[in-house]
């Protein structure tokens, strides 16, 4: 009899556990194409590397980690991307050509590729883009300003391996001392092997780039409950919820002052069984005429700022404005001539794409043409699946063979489950 019993209890929840299993499949199933908004950018008429910016409209329905937007072509096809959020001054590798001429040119014996450093810059090093061949080659390098005397800078110098299995031509890099001539000759010699054909020379540059800024649309208002006449208590109000990265002070008034400055969100706790909105402390910094008055506060999803400025025995300053600032994202993927790209994003239970772009990010320029996105559209419930072709589980047909299958299996145990417990 016990035995039974323990049959029964084991029965009872491997049925339970099964059907639990089965409403998990078809929950993950549906979050893995179910959006809430769309945004669609301007037509692509060149395939390219681009970057679309990621407005604050869009990050207000993001997740904080963007891990559920998605960009798919006009054909419903996934599109892989990286998120590009650049520090405060960051370096991006670009090839700078360098103009070169072929100089004198004797057969089976020596041709001269002369190249102009137009702005003199100090070089040690040049690539060179050489097309595919077998031949090895000696060459010597000589500097001059004026084209015409030439000095020597290093002889007999070797290049070999001037073949690629991949591609029709070779970057092969030379290095010589350190010069600053406005013009450099190359002088290969021809006796032994044949002349090389060179398709381009240059040299890599590092592009400072700097974090740029959206500002945030906001209103400024004086806190109507502030008593206390020796602080200014303003509120700052933004129309969707923002990722607030600082605040700008444009104070107009006061030659001299230094101000100490409080900066509070709005958050809710439980107070005596209530639910009541508290003001909780994020920055406490100073307002200086000394400084540019930017305040770091770093906060994801914010629509109200309290902002107390203490002054002491002085005048309030007069303040023009308060801007929120936000620091701009921007997603870089490689578009072909497509009618329409579409970003769709607002799906809390979805997870982070896996592409292997992301591995080649740095490899990639960064100073790329911007694509901005139209206005947001609310998808509704019964359209707001999304088919992403990577994978299989993804299409509509197999979310719904899998819904029907798990609907006739539940049902069938629950009847199950019934007649055990009758027993």
């Amino acid at each position: 009899m016990k035995t039974l019993k323990l049959r029964i209890t084991m029965t009872l929840n491997f049925k339970i556990k099964l059907i639990v299993f089965v409403c998990c499949l078809i929950y993950v199933g549906k979050a893995q194409t179910n959006f809430k908004y769309k945004s669609n950018t301007f037509n692509v008429t060149q395939t390219n590397f681009y970057r679309i910016l990621i407005d604050n409209n869009i990050r207000s329905k993001c997740k904080n980690d963007f891990s559920d937007l998605r960009i798919l072509d006009s054909v419903n096809n996934e599109i892989p991307y990286f998120i590009y959020e650049p520090s405060a001054i960051s370096f991006n590798e670009q090839f700078v050509n360098l103009e070169f001429t072929e100089g004198k040119r004797v057969a089976n014996k020596f041709s001269e590729i002369i190249i102009e450093n137009k702005t003199a810059d100090t070089l040690n090093y040049l690539l060179l883009d050489v097309l595919n061949t077998t031949n090895s080659k000696m060459y010597s390098i000589s500097g001059s300003n004026d084209s015409k005397k030439w000095i020597s800078v290093s002889d007999y110098q070797y290049m070999s391996d001037i073949v690629s299995t991949n591609n029709l031509s070779v970057l092969k890099e030379i290095y010589f001392p350190s010069l600053n001539y406005k013009f450099i000759r190359l002088m290969f010699n021809d006796s032994i092997s044949g002349a090389i054909q060179i398709n381009k020379i240059g040299i890599i540059k590092n592009k400072i780039i700097y974090q740029t800024y959206s500002n945030l649309s906001s209103k400024l208002i004086k806190n109507p409950s502030n008593i206390n006449k020796k602080v200014s208590s303003l509120i700052l109000t933004f129309p969707i919820k923002s990722d607030v990265d600082n605040l700008k002070f444009n104070i107009i008034t006061a030659d001299f002052y230094q101000r100490e400055v409080s900066i509070y969100k709005s958050t809710l706790t439980n107070y005596h069984k209530k639910t009541i909105y508290k003001k909780e402390l994020i920055s406490k910094t100073t307002l200086s005429s000394n400084y540019q008055n930017l305040i770091a506060i770093y906060k994801t999803k914010l629509d109200t700022l309290f902002i107390d400025i203490e002054n002491n025995d002085n005048a309030a300053l007069t303040i023009d404005s308060i801007t929120g600032l936000q620091k701009d994202v921007w997603a870089i993927c490689k578009l072909v001539n497509t009618k329409k790209v579409t970003l769709y994003f607002g799906n809390d239970a979805i997870t982070s794409p896996n592409y292997d772009l992301v591995y080649f990010k740095n490899k990639i320029n960064k100073n790329l043409t911007q694509l901005k996105t139209t206005s947001i559209e609310e998808l509704k419930t019964n359209t707001s699946t999304v088919i992403v072709k990577q994978k299989w589980y993804q299409h509509k047909a197999v979310i719904w063979i899998s819904i029907i299958t798990a609907g006739i299996l539940i049902a069938l145990f629950s009847v199950s489950l019934l007649k055990d417990n009758k027993q």
